[in-house]
């Protein structure tokens, strides 16, 4: 919420400010090359529409790696201001200098700062359209590349049942992360039994799940936690860590801060309004007797 999305001004800024890891997206251009952005297009965080007009819809993937990388993808941030940072005085001038100039990162110009910051590093590859000249490859060229960055250990490859053995074969130090649906959670044993080393869900996971994830030695990674009160109930919890947009936010945080479940709340605002209308009854009766008397 600091810098604009998927950019190295972003990724630079949260590892000073001492995250575990860094979570992008990855897609590919139509000369085979690996960049970063989260959007199947580039119209919401570039100045695509005034680049190539004609083209602002497309696909990312139809763009090669010039035509990517030369579109600004931070001007949109300052001129927005998505998430009021910039209004609430978090932003310096420096930084927004910065901004105007950022560009579309590439994977390598990501790998260099996780390599330079000893960083975990998770990532969604963003599958292209049949047709791109790159569908089929993808996923190995992205493999290849980040194994040839020389970090494995750090790197959580979010993988299919089916692309498991791949990875495994050509990088068998990178942790393998399965993705699941927190509604329908598989097995711990199904998990183990395919080499999964980690879940990596959405926040609604309950807690019963957590932990027998957990009691498996399967590390718990959940998404996407901007706000105080759900950081500070996954913390206190025990969750191996969360994603997050807002992490100056939850690093600064030296507590959990106070927080009701749900339930909780609906009956303590019962039992409020309850009393509430008790006192209201005990002071109006009184006055309405009296009324009543001096009438009669």
């Amino acid at each position: 919420m600091l810098a604009p999305e998927n950019t190295l001004a972003s990724a630079a800024q949260a590892a000073v400010l001492g995250v575990y890891g860094l979570e992008t997206d990855i897609h590919i251009s139509s000369d085979g090359k690996p960049f970063l952005l989260h959007d199947d297009n580039f119209v919401r965080t570039t100045d695509v529409k005034a680049v190539y007009p004609d083209r602002a819809s497309d696909r990312a993937e139809y763009f090669t790696l010039e035509e990517a990388t030369g579109l600004n993808a931070g001007k949109w941030f300052v001129e927005r201001d998505p998430y009021k940072t910039i209004r609430d005085g978090l932003v310096s001038d420096s930084q927004l200098e910065e901004y105007l100039h950022q560009t579309i990162p590439t994977l390598e110009d990501e790998l260099n700062i996780v390599r330079q910051n000893n960083l975990a590093f998770i990532f969604d590859i963003k599958q292209p359209p049949a047709d791109q000249p790159y569908a089929e490859s993808f996923l190995n060229i992205c493999l290849n590349e980040i194994h040839k960055a020389g970090i494995d250990p750090q790197v959580w490859f979010l993988a299919d049942m089916d692309q498991r053995e791949l990875i495994h074969s050509v990088a068998p130090d990178m942790k393998l992360a399965y993705g699941i649906d927190y509604q329908n959670p598989p097995s711990t044993d199904e998990l183990l039994a395919s080499g999964y080393q980690i879940v990596n869900t959405e926040y609604g996971l309950s807690k019963d799940w957590i932990h027998k994830y957990q009691g498996a030695n399967l590390w718990v990674n959940l998404y996407t936690i901007d706000e105080s009160w759900q950081y500070s109930r996954l913390w206190l919890l025990g969750v191996d860590s969360t994603t997050s947009s807002n992490a100056h936010t939850m690093i600064a945080l030296s507590l959990p801060v106070l927080s009701l479940p749900y339930e909780k709340y609906l009956i303590l605002w019962a039992v409020v309004g309850v009393l509430g209308l008790g006192v209201i009854l005990g002071l109006a009766l009184p006055v309405y007797r009296r009324l009543s008397t001096q009438e009669s």
